[in-house]
């Protein structure tokens, strides 16, 4: 039987992260030397983005919609978002905003609308008992009725002008 030696032991063992490197001649590297400096310059600190992004979180979580909202907008006008995103959101998943709950009630006030013809309007007949517990005590609603109240609400009222349009 083979004995294995000290030195067939470190040939055998993986070599730790930076361990090796500079050993090659720069001309049998893909790069060169210099590049690798500036490369490296242009690479994030993983640990400075996670704090970064921890931060943000946290802001996010302290302000309110309206404050949400401008940066959202913000955000769009500078060309980070995309289009669609630059709407403030209506609900954080299936439960409506409070500040999406009043813009309902005074929109269905102006348009002379219960709950549960709000519902049929938007196609879901059967879901009218769903939306009034979802407007007066904050119950879950389906995500298909979120993204529908979420496009009522961008309509103008009825009997209102459409601001876009040009007479």
């Amino acid at each position: 039987m083979a004995r294995k030696t000290k030195s067939a032991d470190r040939l055998s063992a993986p070599m730790p992260p930076g361990a090796g490197e500079g050993t090659q001649p720069a001309a049998a590297t893909s790069e060169p030397a210099a590049s690798e400096g500036a490369a490296a310059a242009r690479v994030p600190d993983p640990q400075a983005m996670a704090e970064g992004a921890r931060r943000l979180r946290k802001a996010w979580t302290k302000a309110d919609e309206a404050a949400r909202g401008q940066f959202l907008t913000w955000l769009s006008k500078k060309g980070h978002l995309p289009e669609a995103a630059s709407a403030p959101p209506i609900a954080s998943g299936r439960y409506l905003l409070p500040a999406t709950v009043e813009r309902i009630a005074l929109k269905m006030t102006q348009e002379k609308l219960s709950p549960a013809a709000l519902a049929r309007h938007l196609g879901f007949s059967t879901e009218g008992p769903a939306l009034e517990r979802a407007l007066r005590h904050g119950a879950a609603l389906r995500l298909a009725l979120v993204a529908a109240l979420s496009a009522w609400l961008v309509q103008p009222a009825q009997g209102e002008a459409d601001p876009t349009e040009h007479a």
